[in-house]
């Protein structure tokens, strides 16, 4: 029988950090732009690249006036090193996958303003990082999901936290205006440059124990159309409906006007004029997580802030935004 042999039985071991640094020259136009993309010194990307081309026994870049750029050969092999990438990332995530699957069971409470533009990519991004995600879901008032938090009936909640809640650790998501859900059809003052220029349209309130009315109460908010209206809704939802009749306007957030209910609705902020609503993440601070729950609660709060919200929506700074 022929022996095979040549090239091929000179090659040496290649690593994945040569790979990455191969991919990342590849690129770029000089081994100085490509270091600082896989976190190495110049000097040690050069020397990986070197220590790859001897293990290839080829040399896979050439000096040109505008940069290092591919041989032949490194043409040659570029998609074969994406590939050993690729299969790479394709083991890790199937071993994430492997060492999720069943062990976590992550029960979430959310304000139903709020869940609805939030939930389809929760659950796909439950779905690629774990095998078989358990995820329960409460659709709850801001209150009921503070009252299921605090009594451990859910490990995280999303909601408006209106009062210090010393037993809760709330880390800031969304902020947003207040301002007037009305129909495209419903006649709004043409300047509003106070409250009382809207004394003179139909405006639907809320129950008292609803946040919007909690909230105008406690920054003391002069809105007397609001206070004095005989239309009274006990949800946001209820007043989206009546306000799709074209009949009344409603005090909704920048968070409300982006709920499916709200869409080909007018939604007019009113900053300055009305508070600003504000969307945290909620969990106890004596619970806590195991890594599965962790990953769960993060993807959670990306959730959240990636979601697409109404322009007057402002995305808190995650890295700063914690309440301690």
């Amino acid at each position: 029988m022929k022996s095979v042999t040549g090239a091929t039985d000179r090659m040496g071991d290649i690593t994945l950090k040569q790979v990455r640094g191969f991919l990342a020259a590849s690129r770029c136009s000089t081994f100085r732009q490509a270091a600082p993309l896989v976190f190495l010194s110049h000097a040690a990307f050069a020397s990986a690249i070197q220590e790859l081309e001897a293990s290839l026994g080829e040399k896979l870049f050439v000096r040109t006036s505008h940069g290092n750029q591919l041989s032949s050969a490194g043409t040659a092999f570029l998609p074969h090193a994406q590939r050993l990438m690729d299969c790479y990332n394709a083991a890790l995530a199937s071993l994430v996958k492997w060492r999720n699957a069943g062990q976590s069971r992550f029960v979430l409470a959310g304000s139903r303003i709020v869940m609805p533009n939030v939930l389809p990519a929760l659950l796909g991004r439950l779905h690629t990082n774990f095998e078989d995600p358990s995820l329960i879901y409460e659709d709850s008032t801001s209150q009921q999901v503070i009252d299921s938090v605090l009594q451990g009936r859910a490990d995280c909640g999303i909601c408006t936290v209106l009062s210090e809640q010393p037993e809760l650790h709330c880390v800031p998501l969304l902020q947003a205006p207040l301002g007037l859900l009305s129909h495209p059809d419903f006649a709004l003052p043409a300047s509003i440059g106070a409250l009382k220029d809207l004394d003179v349209i139909s405006l639907a309130r809320y129950s008292d124990d609803s946040v919007i009315t909690q909230l105008l109460q406690s920054h003391g908010v002069s809105f007397d159309a609001y206070h004095a209206s005989r239309v009274m809704c006990t949800n946001i939802p209820s007043a989206y409906a009546m306000v799709q009749g074209g009949h009344v306007a409603a005090v909704t957030s920048g968070i409300g006007a982006t709920h499916p209910q709200a869409q080909g609705l007018r939604f007019t902020p009113l900053p300055g004029l009305l508070p600003t609503l504000s969307v945290v993440l909620i969990s106890r601070r004596d619970t806590p997580f195991n890594d599965q729950q962790a990953l769960m609660k993060e993807l959670t709060r990306v959730s959240v802030l990636q979601a697409r919200w109404h322009p007057s929506v402002v995305m808190c700074d995650a890295k700063s935004a914690s309440q301690e």
